[in-house]
């Protein structure tokens, strides 16, 4: 029998609210209570998911959604990653509150991910994203290919040309060096910052269009497509970062899951198994660059730093202490600039932010450090930006959770492919790297955009027509 909280939406969300502001309290409260701290996280986790499987019910008439796998997921990386964090942190000086530090990132992880499930229930209750349905799902699907083709070997090209000017054939010959070949574009190995947005730019164009040549390709099996997708991979292979791989074969298996309607199914099976690849490829990238020997325990320490987000907001929160930014890495992700063209946006990125408080400065030879979004809301406004970015970000995943279900009711590839690459950049970019996803975004956005202009302009006359009466059926015309 359903509670009278769950036939009342508006007074479950009341009740949400209500119980962030006092996990909020309590976490500034007791904070040096490491035992309470974790309770409450265990507490926001089991909530986050009732909330969201509730919610996915309700609205969408199924709780076995993409979005409720995510967050059974993103609920599983905060428990596993609290309980790795201390293996983790042996590469790192944390000090001797370590434990508490971790447990305040727990706690802050945790209510980020009850904030995100309040902000998908709020989504939930919304319309159908019909203006968008209308723009992308009149776009011709041959033509799209086409574009997405073109953008593969271009990105490929590119990627290609900066990697030999940076002496790729020299690290391919010498495998002791494919260990650093991520960090060729730093200044302490002769690259730029100018090479490490080029580049960057390179892996977008491929990360956008080449999961829809591979779904052509594992469909039409045609030898030019197949011989494309091989194309791009290799060249995705190349900077070393797993982030965008992941990504391109998130989106793959989400449009194989909705030709076939069982993507929920499907994408299970594949996360579990990319989950295990890649902190299998962090324990070995790591042991091989480490030249560790076959300790277990070590091997174990290297394996856990696959899952840093905890082990990294808590190293940050002991490095900031009282200092908040201020917002100061939200501002910059909006800003419609380059990095590269303005020295307060780079200095300001989260990336650079974090790197200098480790005390890389100089070097800038990471990535930064991942805090995920909701950490990232806390080290720049406390637990009310923990609030706030879990919300917000919570909105854009019950949007994009909308969009994937109206979208698998049309027979429309190149409407699935924005839909799923959607999805990913909230659920997978988003969530867990926070604003430093935002160029990879904003440059996703600006592609599907022009690969949906040079499709419907490339387009032939009977193919428009179908387009116009496409967004007439969905009320967009």
């Amino acid at each position: 029998m359903e509670s009278s909280a769950s036939k009342c939406p508006s007074l479950t969300l009341g009740l949400c609210f209500v119980a962030m502001f006092m996990a909020a309290l309590a976490g500034t409260i007791a904070e040096n209570v490491r035992l309470a701290l974790v309770f409450m996280s265990v507490l926001l986790v089991v909530g986050a998911m009732i909330v969201v499987r509730s919610a996915a019910r309700r609205n969408l008439g199924e709780s076995q959604t993409l979005g409720v796998l995510f967050f059974s997921f993103a609920a599983l990386h905060a428990v596993v990653g609290y309980a790795l964090a201390g293996f983790s942190s042996e590469a790192i000086w944390i000090g001797s509150r370590a434990s508490y530090y971790y447990a305040q990132a727990f706690v802050i992880t945790s209510l980020g991910l009850f904030a995100g499930a309040t902000g998908y229930s709020l989504m939930l209750r919304g319309r159908a994203p019909n203006k968008v349905l209308g723009v992308l799902g009149g776009v011709d699907d041959g033509q799209a290919l086409s574009c997405c083709g073109f953008l593969v070997i271009a990105g490929s090209a590119l990627m290609v040309l900066m990697y030999r000017r940076l002496g790729l054939a020299e690290y391919l010959s010498d495998p002791a060096k494919w260990a650093v070949m991520r960090y060729v574009t730093s200044d302490s190995f002769g690259g730029s910052a100018r090479d490490e947005w080029l580049i960057n730019r390179a892996m977008d164009l491929i990360t956008v269009a080449l999961p829809l040549v591979l779904f052509k390709a594992v469909k039409r099996r045609g030898l030019v497509i197949i011989l494309v997708g091989m194309i791009g991979s290799l060249a995705l292979m190349l900077p070393l970062r797993r982030a965008n791989p992941l990504s391109v074969v998130m989106t793959l298996f989400i449009l194989l899951g909705m030709k076939k309607q069982r993507v929920h199914s499907l994408i299970l099976r594949v996360v579990v198994v990319i989950v295990i690849i890649y902190a299998a490829s962090q324990g070995l990238f790591m042991w091989a660059a480490s030249g560790e020997g076959s300790d277990p325990h070590q091997l174990l320490v290297t394996t856990s730093s696959a899952l840093p987000e905890i082990r990294d907001l808590g190293w940050t929160i002991s490095l900031l202490g009282n200092e908040r930014l201020n917002g100061a890495t939200f501002v910059q992700a909006v800003l419609p600039l380059p990095s590269i063209a303005s020295g307060w946006s780079h200095n300001n990125s989260l990336r650079a932010v974090t790197t200098r408080v480790i005390g890389l400065d100089q070097e800038m030879t990471t990535g930064g450090l991942r805090l995920t979004i909701t950490g990232e809301g806390y080290v720049n406004a406390g637990y009310m930006g923990v609030v706030l970015a879990g919300v917000l970000w919570g909105i854009f995943m019950g949007w994009s959770e909308k969009l994937l279900d109206a979208a698998r009711r049309f027979e429309k590839v190149h409407l699935w492919h924005a839909a799923a690459l959607f999805f990913v950049w909230i659920s997978f970019w988003l969530y867990l790297a926070g604003t430093q996803a935002a160029a990879t975004i904003k440059g996703g956005i600006l592609l599907l955009l022009m690969i949906g202009f040079l499709a419907k302009r490339l387009a032939p006359r009977r193919e428009i027509a179908e387009g116009a009466a496409y967004s007439i059926a969905t009320g967009t015309f």
